[in-house]
């Protein structure tokens, strides 16, 4: 038995088994319920304890209200069904006294003494809407408001206007005029200001008592003005009452004030005027804050003592805040001036109000300048100038002028160095490079280093200026003539290489061309370091200009190469492969070369791509062509793929290749993988290591390729193929079979010496090992098979090791190994390649002169 409640209204599967356990069968079906809504009437309750109500009432039936008092009380309510959408609302039979909000139930009124008495019998009726499905159901509730007699608290007689001052105390006790009839004194009062030119200023200065009434507060000087003032009274029941309160604060005038100004803590000096050692004259009047008073500081000054200079003068100066008063006191004491003085300075406001103080002070007789002796660097007129380091003696003819000329190109350094003699201490020294005061070294050093960078070209004035404590000074100068430095251009990233199947232009390509997202935004290429203001290595628009001319230098026998500009025109003529270099060309004609960078013509579009070419005779070779690299590598990168020794050849027409891997690159070379590939069907191809996790720097790693299904009669190439994924980059060989090799003795000799003579023909490197095998068929033709047969295979094995080697050099584009040039790569082979054959060569001249040499001829 299941008896739904509202909480469960929704839809449930309920799974049902029925087993049979004598037999273990058992059955099962799923059960679904929908449990639907069906409409509940509200609920409404005599007790609400929401914390709003009325002196804090919750018995509905027993409310008491007070005349002249707003009433608050907010019926408690609800509805099993509002989870599910259901709504309530509120009406009374006594709308015209007593007023509820439809949706709040609040019940409000204020009541007036017409009201005093009761209980009234208020009904409350609370209404759902039946959650949309239903008809609307309600419930109600009577409550019981008795309304007491109650007095709003008053006021004794009219308010005073309160009179205050600037910065003096300012308040009043409104208890003093204020009642009530119940509680004797009024319960709470609250004090606004409603009105007033700076109310929002004092309205965050003044306080008050909210208990006892008592208002007090210290005026400042910007709360000069009238104020209006609301002071509203409550009392224990919530009556309250308010009126209306005048507050007049009036200025009280101020005199001036110094601001600490002490002329005698200053060296004051003759011929020197006083204004340039001491600071302004200042004096603090509050009442210049405040515009409409007109308040104005004037100071005046009279000095006492002997005086033959210029009388002391005072000048205003501007104001720095809006209550002090500034002015500068001018004095230049002259000839003879020299002794004690004292000098009275007033200061007087607007008003009338003054203020007087007496400095005395020494006026100090004149001093010599200080003189600059000794000075470095400097040049010779003879010499164009020159930069020379060492000191010179101001009182050369060249230096009199307490000028010198130096010349110095772009991007040097410069120390200027200077001795002084002066009997007065306290030197200061002020550095200064066409006129802008240098903050290093500082004012106390004799020496100066200045760096005169790349963009310095022209004419520079460096100055010293050499003052002692009496303010006497000696200056000298260096004009510098700076040379402008070409600087070359600059390869920040290297030019991407080129893979195309049909003649286009790249834009930009040596400016910021690139190849794929990784490389967003665009980084410059070329970049002329004398263009580049700011040095942050970017062709900055609207400040820098890219003054570079490009050009090609290399020749491409695949496709026609022509610079506009910053782009590059290829115009493609056959399919493979070149390695071609780019100038860049400055304004001042300095040049450099960029990298490497391959021109790869994959295919020509609505034509075919050339075949490799095969050889006659007995035998056949395959010369390679290129497989397009689209991977993307990184340069520089030192790894080949050598081409492989000597093979051994087995019965079960199987040949096994060792294949060298080298790393020469100054880094490990990382996730090593190889792969073979034939260009025939049927023949299988493994290593017997195909990975290598690590190659390190310098090191090789060897494997064994083994080619199975070695059929007789066919002749086929196997590609070997190396990758690396950390740096990427592919490297591949090519390896030349031919299954005459695996013949036996017998008929096929003839063909084997047919396949040698086509190999040694065919290769230039393999020519000296004719003779051997012309030794090799006069055997055969004598009758000999098996020595001839071991002749003509030390000839094939020879050539093709000889073949291996120099095949890896043709393969081996430099592109594959930038830090080993082509000659040097191609010496190392030839060396080991002679060392081969010099071996090979001597095993057949052994095994010839077994067969032919004889005892007599020893004898």
């Amino acid at each position: 038995m299941w008896t739904p409640t509202n909480e469960e209204v929704g839809v449930y599967n309920v799974s049902v088994s029925a087993i049979n356990d004598p037999q273990g069968h058992a059955n099962t079906t799923v059960l679904r319920f929908v449990i639907n809504n069906t409409n509940d009437a509200p609920l409404i309750y005599a007790n609400s304890y929401n914390g709003s109500n009325t002196l804090g009432q919750t018995d509905a039936t027993a409310l008491q209200a007070y005349a002249n008092t707003p009433f608050w009380y907010r019926v408690n309510a609800t509805d099993p069904d509002l989870q599910w959408g259901d709504s309530i609302n509120f009406t009374s039979n006594m709308s015209a006294l007593f007023t509820i909000n439809r949706t709040t139930g609040i019940v409000s009124f204020t009541p007036d003494d017409s009201m005093i008495g009761g209980p009234y019998l208020v009904n409350i009726t609370v209404t759902d809407n039946g959650s949309g499905v239903a008809a609307p159901a309600s419930a109600s509730l009577g409550l019981q408001i008795t309304v007491n007699a109650n007095t709003p608290p008053g006021f004794n007689a009219t308010m005073p206007i309160i009179y205050c001052t600037t910065k003096a105390a300012c308040g009043y006790n409104f208890a003093n005029s204020t009642y009530d009839t119940e509680d004797v004194n009024v319960t709470s009062y609250n004090l606004a200001i409603t009105s007033g030119v700076t109310a929002i200023n004092t309205s965050l200065n003044f306080t008050y008592n909210a208990t006892t009434g008592l208002f007090n507060f210290t005026t400042r000087k910007t709360d000069v003005g009238n104020y209006t003032l609301l002071l509203t009274l409550y009392d224990s029941f919530g009556a309250s009452n308010s009126t209306s309160i005048n507050l007049s604060i009036n200025n009280t005038i101020e005199a001036p004030t110094f601001i600490d100004y002490d002329i005698a803590l200053y060296r004051i000096v003759v011929s020197h005027p006083l204004n340039n050692a001491t600071p302004p004259l200042s004096a603090m009047d509050d009442d210049l804050s405040l515009p409409y008073l007109g308040e104005e500081i004037t100071f005046t000054t009279n000095l006492s003592g002997k005086t033959t200079g210029v009388l002391p003068t005072i000048v205003p100066l501007a104001n720095l805040t809006v209550n002090v008063s500034r002015a500068r006191v001018l004095f230049t004491p002259g000839p003879g001036d020299d002794g004690a003085y004292s000098i009275e300075i007033n200061a007087s406001d607007t008003f009338g109000n003054t203020i007087t103080e007496i400095i005395s002070f020494t006026v100090y007789p004149e001093a010599e300048a200080p003189n600059i002796t000794m000075i470095t660097p400097w040049g010779n007129a003879s010499d164009g100038y020159a930069l020379v380091e060492l000191w010179a003696n101001t009182s050369e003819a060249q230096l009199q002028d307490n000028i010198a000329d130096i010349n110095v190109t772009e991007n040097t350094t410069v120390r200027f160095n200077i001795t002084v003699d002066d009997i007065m201490p306290m030197a200061s020294y002020r550095w200064t490079v066409d006129d802008i005061a240098q903050a290093f070294p500082g004012t106390n050093s004799t020496n100066m280093t200045y760096y005169f960078d790349f963009f310095s070209a022209g004419n520079h004035t460096v100055r010293v200026n050499v003052t002692n404590d009496y303010y006497e000074s000696a200056v000298f100068s260096w004009i510098v003539i700076v040379r402008d430095v070409n600087r070359p251009p600059v390869l920040l990233r290297n030019l991407t290489d080129i893979s195309v199947n049909r003649s286009e232009f790249i834009s930009g390509y040596f400016q910021d061309h690139r190849t794929d997202m990784a490389e967003i935004p665009p980084y410059t290429r070329f970049l002329d370091p004398d263009d580049d203001v700011d040095s942050d290595n970017q062709i900055d628009a609207g400040s820098e200009n890219n003054t570079l001319n490009f050009s090609s230098n290399s020749v491409c026998s695949f496709a026609d190469l022509s610079v506009s500009g910053v782009g590059l025109d290829v115009d493609i003529n056959d399919v493979g492969y070149c390695i071609v270099y780019f100038n860049a060309t400055d304004m001042g004609g300095a040049v450099l070369q960029s990298n490497p960078v391959i021109v790869n013509v994959t295919s020509i579009q609505n034509g075919s791509s050339p075949l490799p070419e095969t050889g006659g005779g007995g035998g056949s070779s395959s010369i390679p062509t290129v497989v397009p690299i689209t991977k993307k590598y990184e340069i520089p990168k030192a790894f080949s793929l050598l081409a492989p020794k000597i093979t051994t050849i087995y019965n079960n027409k199987s040949v096994d290749i060792p294949i060298t891997i080298n790393n020469s690159w100054i880094a490990p070379l990382k996730m090593v993988r190889l792969s073979a590939i034939s260009n025939t069907s049927g023949v299988n191809a493994t290593f017997d290591t195909d990975f290598f996790e690590e190659i390190p720097a310098n090191q090789s790693r060897e494997v064994i390729l083994t080619v199975a299904n070695y059929r007789l009669g066919q002749n086929y190439e196997v590609k070997v193929v190396a990758n690396t994924t950390d740096p990427a980059f592919e490297d591949s060989a090519l390896i030349m079979l031919n299954s005459i090799e695996a013949t036996s003795e017998g008929d096929e000799v003839n063909v084997k010496v047919t396949f040698a003579n086509d190999l040694v023909n065919e290769h230039p490197e393999c020519l000296e090992l004719n003779e051997v095998l012309d030794q090799a068929k006069k055997r055969i033709a004598d009758g000999n098979l098996a020595e001839g047969k071991q002749l003509v295979e030390s000839v094939i094995n020879g050539c093709k090791y000889l073949v291996g080697v120099q095949q890896n050099i043709r393969e081996k584009p430099s592109r594959l190994n930038p830090f080993i040039s082509f000659d040097e790569m191609s010496v190392k082979s030839i060396m080991v390649g002679v060392l081969v054959f010099a071996v090979l060569s001597t095993i057949a001249f052994i095994v010839y002169y077994h067969y032919t040499h004889k005892i007599e001829d020893d004898i």
